[in-house]
């Protein structure tokens, strides 16, 4: 081997470690979410009776039903305005604006894909 094949080696062992950390870095974000949306889950069903459902942003962003979408905005609406006080003791009210937040965005960009696939028909 010379040393042209064993620099040409190197460059590609390289460039496969970086792709195999970022991947590393991925898999880890996506578990610290996850570990966060099921601690979530767990403190709000031990601390209140009828909590909406906790949905993780990448779920929340794969729905395309309007009639889903608008349902868990008025449920979020309506836990999160019933029992502000108590979220705001426990400090979980931020979770819970920003998934409401995440089911809105959703909900816009479902509304605008309707109305464009109509102005294109």
């Amino acid at each position: 081997m010379n040393s042209r094949q064993i620099v040409n080696a190197i460059q590609h062992l390289t460039k496969s470690i970086r792709c195999q950390n970022k991947l590393i870095r991925q898999c880890l974000g996506k578990l610290c979410e996850n570990q966060q949306t099921i601690e979530l889950r767990i403190i709000l069903k031990i601390l209140f009776p009828n909590p909406p459902p906790i949905i993780d942003p990448d779920s929340i962003n794969r729905l395309t039903d309007k009639s889903l979408l608008l349902k868990l905005e008025s449920k979020y609406d309506e836990f999160i305005e019933k029992n502000q006080e108590a979220l705001c003791l426990h400090e979980l009210i931020d979770d819970l604006l920003d998934i409401r937040d995440c089911i809105l965005l959703r909900l816009g960009r479902v509304v605008r894909l309707e109305k464009t696939s109509d102005i294109c028909i």
